[in-house]
């Protein structure tokens, strides 16, 4: 076999994002970055702002995905 010389590219052609993109759009699929119809997640990340009766010092807490949010 003999060596081939590299095919001239376009400028950023071979970078990650660049290849990323051309791999997503081999094939039949659409465009790979449309705009979603509708909200993906159906419940959300609450996080609070806890407040010590003590000190007065505030820190947030996060908890994990909840349909309903009942605060007390």
């Amino acid at each position: 076999m003999k060596n081939k010389p590299r095919p001239k590219t376009k400028k950023n052609a071979l970078n990650k994002g660049a290849r990323r993109v051309f791999k997503i759009m081999a094939g039949y699929g659409g465009m790979p970055r449309s705009k979603a119809a509708t909200k993906h997640k159906q419940t959300t990340k609450p996080t609070f702002l806890l407040t010590c009766e003590k000190c007065g010092k505030a820190y947030p807490r996060a908890y994990s995905r909840l349909k309903k949010v009942n605060q007390v």
